[in-house]
């Protein structure tokens, strides 16, 4: 149980307001998917609910920005900012696209992203992330997987449909406004600048599913990582390599190694008092072997152990 503070107490308050307001927004589009309206009928009955939602997120930037949260500052600004252009830049001046099939793909993915989200958030102000429940952990960290491609498309579907309304002479829709109802950028700059977001939504998807899939993996690391300590004093079973080194504890192959290779070698002298030839020539691979340091010195020692040892045992016959 994390402590109670006044910034966690004002975070309760944001996440609990946002994921109210965006069950409300779900509940309106299954009803009116249910009931067959069409997408014009959701944004007239449910546009303005779904502005202020949405729009409400610009908190989360401030949020960042004061370290309030540990979100990354850009991630946030992009995926905030892209939800906002298209708002209130794209569908907001547009009654194509209000009347588009790809309204209900692209607001029926948001709600059941943040939903989850600002719900794992509310918990995490006083729990622990492995005290959280798992169903909602999963959900937070597994939904996205689906929903992002979805509700990307129907961004981009959206802004598709914009474009061409505004190559249209005879749309309505007119060049993009900011807070006013005159246009204030002409139908061209309009369907430059929709197509230059479109181009970065290309690039910046993936970007966007394979950033959330990091903290997934991340997230679900830690969290088993909580739930199962390792065990400082936990006995290691099964054949083991042995300990190389007593003061460490280290279990070194090259050590091992060297030290069966030294054996083989010293096998291969004469057990007579004379030395011989050969005796010579092993006491010089173990030389050798005695200043190997790395594993590919040791292996080319380890080729002359062995055609030496091809040569001796041909010599006896």
């Amino acid at each position: 149980m994390k402590s109670i503070t006044p910034t966690s107490l004002y975070l309760t308050g944001y996440n609990v307001a946002a994921m109210v307001g965006w069950s409300l927004v779900l509940h309106s589009v299954v009803e009116h998917f249910r009931e067959s309206k069409t997408p014009s009928e959701f944004w007239s009955d449910s546009g303005y609910l779904l502005t202020v939602v949405q729009t409400s997120a610009s908190l989360e930037m401030v949020h960042s920005l004061l370290r309030l949260v540990r979100s990354p500052f850009m991630g946030t600004f992009m995926q905030v900012m892209s939800r906002l252009f298209l708002i209130h830049v794209i569908t907001l001046r547009s009654p194509e696209c209000q009347s588009h099939w790809s309204l209900y793909l692209m607001v029926a993915s948001w709600s059941l992203v943040e939903i989850p989200r600002y719900a794992f958030y509310t918990f995490a102000q006083f729990l622990e992330t492995k005290d959280i429940p798992s169903i909602l952990f999963n959900l937070r960290y597994s939904l996205f997987m689906i929903l992002y491609p979805t509700g990307i498309t129907g961004e981009m579907v959206q802004m598709l449909v914009c474009a061409k309304a505004l190559r249209d002479p005879n749309s309505i829709t007119d060049g993009l406004k900011l807070f006013g109802s005159t246009s204030v950028f002409t139908n061209e700059f309009s369907y430059r600048l929709i197509s230059f977001v479109f181009i970065g939504y290309i690039a910046g998807g993936p970007y966007m599913w394979m950033n959330m899939y990091g903290q997934r993996r991340r997230a679900t690391k830690n969290r088993n990582k909580a739930l199962s300590p390792a065990e400082k004093d936990t006995k290691l079973l099964g054949i083991q390599w042995p300990i190389t080194n007593e003061l460490t504890g280290a279990r070194s192959t090259l050590v091992s190694n060297k030290r069966i290779w030294t054996s083989a070698f010293k096998g291969l002298k004469d057990d007579e008092d004379d030395e011989s030839q050969h005796d010579v020539e092993v006491d010089e691979l173990l030389r050798q072997l005695d200043k190997v340091k790395n594993w590919s010195k040791l292996i080319i020692v380890c080729r002359l152990e062995i055609v030496l040892f091809v040569y001796l045992t041909c010599s006896l016959f």
